[in-house]
């Protein structure tokens, strides 16, 4: 079974529902997983296009966000707001997690 948080999926910059829906399609044609993975691949892919879809309707609901509550780099609502130590920076903790599984820097002055 394909385990994995749907907020993955709730940034629409990298999320396209085209490629899973060609992902599938390929993974058939050649028979590259069992139809039943395959499946649950397909179910994955609906969800975060779902999820994707209640965020942007959640998003349109609040109206403008005061720039002070987005995130300074995905300019999303920081749901966990944190202060980064050297630059002083406020950002959401999940972009900075992100960020941090690349490079352990602080995005804003590249301070260690």
């Amino acid at each position: 079974q394909l385990a994995c948080p749907l907020d993955l999926g709730c940034h629409s910059v990298s999320y396209s529902h085209d490629v899973f829906l060609k992902a599938s399609s390929i993974l058939r044609r050649f028979a590259l997983s069992s139809e039943p993975v395959i499946e649950a691949f397909e179910l994955f892919a609906v969800a975060v296009k779902t999820r994707l879809e209640q965020r942007a309707q959640e998003d349109e609901e609040m109206g403008e966000v005061p720039e002070e509550f987005l995130d300074p780099i995905m300019q999303t609502l920081m749901e966990d707001p944190v202060t980064l130590p050297t630059s002083g920076q406020v950002m959401d903790r999940s972009v900075i997690i992100r960020h941090l599984l690349s490079d352990s820097t602080d995005p804003f002055n590249r301070a260690l």
